[in-house]
């Protein structure tokens, strides 16, 4: 994929800083500037314990980003790490884009109220979440449903917005202790606008629990 017709100003991704300082961890962020010319673009640094995540010169990160059909990421350079006139760093401009290997972008631990049934015509169930991301969210519930079936989930997010009946099937079931349920569930068919306003709600649920 052609790195250019995605990368723009306010992308949210993810990134991986390949160094000693941390083991396969993700960060969320954002791409805050692109050069015209597409030499280089710079990405706000998050933040880890209170603290910016340490991402030094020359140092390599590789960086993951959603799209309908999946994810795609990159690896690149850092040429430098600046913490004016924001923190960020600028890293040099991928030649292409790969499509990756993983299943999910980030997840955030959030708890919502969240009805469940198998067909738009029964009477929903209860469920509570227990994370939630672009492509899907982990629940745990009463009700007992088949790996790999589909079921239609509907919640409200804390921030008012509605999610209706989002068609989502079983990848993971646990049987919990006092007879609950926990359901890994990947949404189906997700509207690209709903996907988005998914991780931009997740993006702003992260940075105000930081900054508490």
């Amino acid at each position: 994929m052609d790195p250019k017709k995605v990368i723009e100003l306010g992308t949210l991704v993810e990134i991986e800083v390949l160094n000693d300082e941390y083991d396969n961890q993700y960060f969320l962020t954002k791409i805050s500037d692109v050069e015209e010319d597409f030499t280089c673009l710079d990405i706000n640094l998050p933040m880890a314990g209170g603290q910016y995540v340490m991402a030094r010169k020359n140092d390599f990160v590789r960086v993951s980003l959603k799209r309908i059909d999946g994810i795609y990421a990159f690896k690149s350079k850092v040429m430098y790490r600046a913490l004016e006139p924001y923190a960020h760093i600028r890293l040099e401009f991928p030649e292409k884009l790969e499509k990756s290997q993983r299943r999910e972008f980030f997840r955030v631990p959030v708890n919502l109220m969240v009805t469940t049934k198998k067909e738009v015509e029964e009477l929903p169930k209860q469920a509570i979440s227990i994370d939630l991301s672009g492509g899907g969210m982990c629940i745990v519930s009463r009700t007992n449903y088949e790996k790999d079936s589909e079921i239609i989930l509907s919640f409200d997010l804390t921030n008012g917005t509605k999610v209706e009946e989002v068609k989502g099937v079983i990848k993971r079931k646990i049987e919990k202790e006092h007879y609950k349920i926990e359901y890994g569930i990947e949404f189906l068919d997700i509207d690209n606008k709903l996907r988005e306003n998914l991780i931009s709600y997740l993006f702003e649920l992260q940075r105000t629990r930081k900054n508490k």
